[in-house]
Order: structure tokens, then sequence, then C-alpha cells
């Protein structure tokens, strides 16, 4: 893992947990950067058939490692017409 980048002036960010910051930095609501948001598809049972997927959920994402945990995949069995618009596909 790579050093923390120090830099030369930091402020208070006015959140009590997050502390000082860097002096450049500016602080915006998530909500306000985020222009939709959509919910998943959870499917049903799995199949055994073409329209099995692994499903990631919440529960999955590791944070320390900050990677998705693999050793209890779901797997959900979702039709095409859903899948479609809801599938995570490398660098989008």
């Amino acid at each position: 893992m790579s050093a923390m980048t120090r830099y030369n002036h930091y402020k208070e960010s006015g959140i009590p947990w997050l502390g000082e910051i860097p002096e450049h930095w500016v602080i915006y609501r998530l909500k306000t950067l985020i222009p939709k948001t959509s919910n998943g598809v959870w499917g049903s049972e799995a199949q055994n058939d073409e329209n099995d997927v692994i499903c990631i959920r919440v529960a999955d994402f590791d944070m320390e490692s900050l990677g998705v945990d693999k050793s209890n995949l779901t797997i959900r069995n979702i039709d095409d017409n859903q899948l479609h618009s809801k599938v995570l596909n490398f660098g989008t």
C-alpha cells in the first residue's frame, strides 16, 4: 500500500468524524452529485439455467481490502429484460 499524501495546508471539514481535510478540497453532499439512483433486481431462486447470475450484494463488499468477498456468492435467476439494465460491466 502506498503512503498517504501529505498536504501543506489543512482546514476543518465541519464534519466531526472526518476532522481536517486538505485546504483545497470542497465538501459536497453525495446526493447532490448523483443525478439518479436505481435499485437492483433480486430475481428468483436459482434454476440452474442460462438466467442464473451472480448477484453482488452490499454485504459482499469487504471494506478492509476494498474488494468483494467471493467466499459465499449469491446466485439468483434473473430474466434477460431485467438483467440487461442492471448488469455490471468492466470499465463502465
